[in-house]
């Protein structure tokens, strides 16, 4: 109510209380000076029994009531007047609860905060496959040219041809819900779920390109891919020379550029950008400008999934200069999501079992096109 207008109706009813509260009190009142002759009222107050208006403070007081209508502040029994007028709208169960009826909204559901997916923001080459393996044809040296005299003979030399092969490797996750839960909860139960599949499943795929081990059926990541570049950190932190030393290693393996991006922990990224030249911040992003993170002119792409646990003391982290146009997602099937209540243990227990699957490989059309630094600790 004090939030609120007081209507009329309710107004009656808490004057009507008020006044009930009142007519209680004892009707014998006055101030002491009032007493003659040393004659003894009994029920006559003392003046802290009255407020700075000379009102009596335990009595219901139609001023006082007005007072705190206008200012939303009562006090004494115009506040206890307020207080259970306003129990049966606002409390629980048997005092007014059960006729407030509560509102379920799916729509507004809450996820489960997880890892940036980047990679494909980035740029990387998204390859559909039906058959397997996929073999792709490359080059990993060229003929050598050589400069000759007239009727010399010109020197032989061979191409060294390659093959880069991938072939499907499986992420999947699966859960469980009740029969009763999935049949009463008008399709919520099953959407929630099937949404944070999917979602899981797109992080695992995005740590993978970045960091796959290429063991126990996980892809090799950039991170595990044999001669790439790297640039040292030492165990420390991140500076503006280690990252020019990543452009410098890319740029002297030819490298195209074709879309080169930064890929790094946000806890980096907050280093780099607090370095500062001539007291200015050299990186910092300005979104309100539509001035992105950038360094040297490369966009920068921001993820938990990116590791920061490298090293012996668990504390380094991962940070990549990628042409992303050398990277390969090769893709047999997209996220697939499929509901049972026949399959496995769900007929016997009465439940629906839930199952998201994803069948990809990661390949790397050259190594070169990536550089590492793994032990810094910004």
């Amino acid at each position: 109510m004090r939030s609120g207008k007081i209507t009329r109706k309710n107004l009656e009813q808490m004057i009507s209380k008020g006044v009930k509260e009142g007519l209680r009190k004892p009707l014998i009142s006055g101030h002491p000076e009032d007493a003659h002759d040393g004659v003894h009222f009994p029920n006559v107050r003392s003046s802290s029994d009255y407020d700075k208006r000379g009102l009596p403070k335990n009595e219901f007081s139609f001023v006082r009531f007005a007072e705190g209508c206008r200012s939303d502040k009562f006090n004494g029994l115009e506040a206890e007047v307020i207080a259970e007028s306003k129990a049966l709208a606002w409390a629980s169960g048997s005092s007014g609860g059960y006729f407030v009826g509560a509102e379920f909204l799916p729509a507004e559901f809450i996820e489960n905060y997880g890892a940036a997916q980047i990679c494909r923001q980035a740029g990387m080459r998204i390859l559909p496959a039906t058959g397997s393996p996929i073999q792709i044809p490359k080059l990993t040296s060229g003929v050598t040219t050589y400069w000759v005299s007239q009727n010399d003979d010109i020197t032989l030399s061979d191409i060294t041809p390659g093959q880069l092969e991938l072939t499907p490797k499986i992420c999947a996750a699966r859960s469980k819900i009740s029969k009763t839960l999935f049949q009463t909860s008008a399709g919520s139960a099953e959407s929630i779920i099937m949404s944070d599949m999917a979602l899981a499943l797109g992080r695992a795929v995005d740590s993978a390109v970045m960091e796959g081990s290429g063991a126990a059926g996980e892809p090799t990541g950039m991170a595990e891919t044999a001669g790439i570049n790297t640039v040292s950190a030492s165990s420390g932190a991140i500076t503006i020379a280690m990252l020019r030393d990543m452009e410098l290693d890319l740029q002297t393996s030819d490298v195209r550029f074709a879309k080169p991006a930064f890929l790094m922990n946000p806890r980096t990224w907050h280093t780099i950008s607090e370095i500062e030249q001539d007291s200015k911040f050299i990186f910092s992003a300005q979104p309100e400008r539509a001035v992105m993170r950038s360094i040297f002119g490369y966009p920068v792409y921001l993820s938990t999934a990116v590791s920061t646990t490298n090293g012996t003391a668990g504390n380094e982290a991962n940070v990549f200069l990628v042409d992303m146009d050398d990277i390969i997602l090769c893709e047999w099937s997209g996220i697939e999501l499929d509901a049972t209540d026949i399959g496995d243990d769900a007929w016997k227990s009465y439940a629906v079992q839930f199952r998201g699957i994803v069948s990809l490989d990661v390949g790397v059309r050259n190594a070169t096109s990536i550089c590492l630094i793994s032990d810094t600790t910004s």
